[in-house]
């Protein structure tokens, strides 16, 4: 078998309150692209501008991984009444885990547009998107101000 290659397409993706460009989305591989083999969900990058937070929403049956490979961001959750801020990027490599059920966003808290992976299970799927938007009043906490002011400091 020889190399193929699958054209990936680029949607801009806005903000659901005031519709302003919050970044863009690429879906990479899926169960469900009708190319890709081996696969039991989704992988997608999606990019965050810099300041900017993309959320909240939150899945019935979903399961995202991010990881944050470019920039730095919080993948920031709700859970048991309070809000929980997780870092992730060049400053800290890691995958947060979110269940089904659990609403979460990204805040990109860096200078730089964030590029964050995903993987996630069940694939998305347009006819039954698992996704609903969540009323929640997120404000960056002073630690997101703190890691800021010192990667300003290194640069």
């Amino acid at each position: 078998m020889s190399s193929i290659i699958k054209p990936c397409k680029k949607v801009i993706t806005k903000d659901s309150k005031s519709g302003q460009p919050n970044g863009f989305l690429v879906e990479i591989v899926s169960a469900r692209d009708g190319w890709t083999e081996n696969i039991n969900g989704q992988v997608y990058m999606t990019t965050v501008l810099p300041g900017v937070f993309k959320g909240f929403h939150v899945h019935k049956k979903k399961i995202d991984n991010f990881t944050c490979v470019k920039g730095n961001v919080f993948v920031v959750t709700y859970d048991k009444g309070k809000y929980q801020e997780y870092p992730s990027g060049v400053d800290n490599f890691c995958t947060v885990k979110i269940p089904s059920g659990i609403p979460h966003g990204l805040y990109n808290y860096g200078d730089e547009e964030a590029y964050v992976i995903n993987y996630c299970f069940p694939p998305y799927d347009p006819h039954n998107p698992d996704q609903t938007e969540w009323q929640g009043n997120y404000c960056p906490s002073i630690k997101s101000k703190q890691l800021k002011n010192e990667i300003k400091k290194r640069d």
